[in-house]
């Protein structure tokens, strides 16, 4: 194709505008419908007119080359003439055009993304949170073992496989010293758990991202179980706090409270006889607890001790029972030594051991029965039944 001269095109208007100082300069102004004949090419033309066939003069449909008609072509530059790559490719009907693949929706009605692109979500985010070294929370899924080596825990955030070694879990235990079955135990007894770690590095080709619990943990210790509030720190004696179920026995259960591992014993789980902890807690379970014992490091004021109770959050009615007070209740449970009665009406359990009471027939669960206390003793009322008032229904036991 020939380049074009756009000189032609730029002479049309130099010369209407040459006739128009003509007839200014003859002392006579045009009248107006010449001055609007002579003025309309100057107008630009909109899309819908550049397109509609009855916009095209006389002289351009006789295919005059003087330039409107080049101009009025909606194509390309001024007086260009169109290539053939400004339109569209002619659909072949044995080759079958490619079509972007529709999105499905599920049964609520939300888009149902590509599993690559949740990848590169997860990536991304994954590798944003190293960089910010920002704390991300999970729950463990399962356990990677290879070998004769430790465990590694796994978690999943989307489809990326999340890998945390034995040595980073902050478990308070030398790897050198452990042996892979005992470590693997003490994972396989945290599986459900929730935790925190810090993302160390990710392998965006295979899916992969290593983390540490421990970094985690040691944050959370600094601005939070260590960060001063004032002249005071933030966490001391009575303080109100959430801790994390790590690990559910029969006796104990153990617990992270802002990145400090401890036990809470049977007796401190519930204002209620517990007989065995399974029955009352889960891992995975985040409990709000009462901080109770507390020491810290004198030169750094670091926590070097801590216990907590869930007693003393309980929302348990506080009811005054004296001593030489007779009261009525169901028993609720039994161990080798005492029986337990609940007040009746009140979740308060009273421990009233086998060899105090007065009952010669055989006490079971649920008997609703008689009781005097006898004083109370570590915060727990004890006492001794003196009547069964009404035998449990034959099956309850």
């Amino acid at each position: 194709m020939q380049d074009m001269d756009y000189g032609p095109t730029s002479g049309i208007f130099n010369q209407e505008h040459d006739q128009g100082d003509e007839l200014a300069g003859e002392g006579g102004m045009p009248d107006e419908t010449q001055t609007q004949e002579e003025e309309k090419p100057k107008r630009r033309r909109r899309k819908s007119e550049e397109e509609s066939p009855q916009a095209v003069s006389d002289d351009e449909q006789l295919g005059d080359s003087a330039g409107p008609t080049d101009e009025h072509t909606g194509f390309g530059d001024e007086g260009q003439e169109p290539d053939e790559s400004d339109f569209p490719p002619e659909a072949d009907d044995d080759v079958a055009s490619p079509q972007r693949r529709e999105r499905g929706l599920d049964g609520y009605g939300r888009v149902i993304y590509d599993q690559s692109d949740g990848a590169q979500h997860d990536l991304s985010m994954l590798t944003g949170a190293r960089n910010a070294r920002r704390i991300l929370t999970a729950t463990i899924d399962g356990i990677d073992t290879d070998g004769d080596s430790l465990p590694r825990v796994i978690f999943y955030v989307g489809t990326v496989k999340v890998l945390i070694p034995f040595a980073e879990m902050g478990m308070d235990l030398n790897p050198a010293e452990i042996e892979p079955g005992r470590a693997a135990g003490i994972i396989d007894s945290m599986l459900g758990a929730k935790i925190d770690y810090m993302v160390r590095g990710v392998d965006i080709r295979n899916r992969l991202a290593g983390a540490s619990r421990r970094e985690a943990m040691l944050l959370r210790r600094r601005t939070i179980l260590n960060a001063r509030q004032g002249d005071d720190f933030r966490i001391k004696l009575g303080t109100i706090a959430t801790a994390r179920v790590l690990q559910v026995y029969r006796a104990s259960m153990l617990v992270e409270v802002y990145g400090y591992q401890t036990y809470i014993r049977r007796n401190a789980a519930s204002n209620l006889w517990v007989n065995d902890i399974r029955e009352f807690a889960d891992v995975g379970e985040e409990k709000p607890v009462e901080v109770v014992e507390l020491e810290r490091d004198p030169g750094t004021g670091e926590v070097v001790h801590l216990a907590v109770s869930i007693r003393g959050v309980e929302n348990t009615p506080q009811i005054e029972l004296r001593t030489g007070n007779t009261y009525t209740g169901r028993i609720t449970g039994f161990s080798d030594t005492a029986y337990f009665v609940r007040v009746a009406g009140v979740p308060l359990d009273v421990r009233c051991p086998i060899n105090s009471n007065n009952v010669m027939d055989t006490l079971r669960a649920d008997d609703y029965v008689k009781f005097v206390v006898r004083g109370v003793y570590d915060g727990r009322p004890t006492g001794s039944i003196r009547k069964i008032i009404k035998k449990a229904a034959p099956g309850m036991w």
